[in-house]
């Protein structure tokens, strides 16, 4: 059995291809048809892992290079105010600051980390050229409400 094999058994076991499922089964056949492209591709070892890391940091809207100031990475979307047209969560305020930030960069749970959400103060300040910050997940407390 190849891998590729293992991995549609999964999806099988995990009910994906089945009508009540997510997307009335669609979400199987999606994956089951990138497992086909990918094997057709004779991936193995170091090849498929990097592949695989490479689509995964694509599919989540992640940079593979450093976000710089060419005005080509940047659209107007209000006065002074451009979004990034490569990461859409990270804007600079002209106005303001030349800095690039991310609306994204912090998190906050005020129930103890069951849920999160994200404010003007979830916004993190960054430096270009330079990749936006990873998220910061915060337990907001009465102490650090303070």
């Amino acid at each position: 059995m190849t891998a590729t094999d293992t991995a549609i058994l999964e999806l099988n076991k995990a009910g994906l291809f089945d009508k009540d499922s997510d997307y009335n089964g669609m979400i199987g056949e999606s994956i089951k048809e990138l497992l086909l492209t990918f094997q057709k591709q004779g991936h193995s070892g170091y090849s498929a892992q990097l592949t695989a890391s490479i689509f995964y940091k694509l599919i989540k809207g992640e940079p593979l290079s450093p976000l710089t100031n060419d005005p080509s990475e940047w659209m107007e979307v209000s006065p002074n105010t451009f979004q990034s047209n490569r990461v859409s969560n990270v804007f600079i305020d002209k106005g303001k600051s030349e800095k690039p930030y991310t609306i994204e960069g912090k998190a906050f749970s005020d129930d103890g980390g069951k849920s999160y959400y994200t404010s003007i103060d979830s916004r993190v300040h960054f430096d270009l050229p330079g990749y936006p910050p990873k998220t910061e997940y915060v337990i907001v407390t009465e102490k650090t409400k303070e």
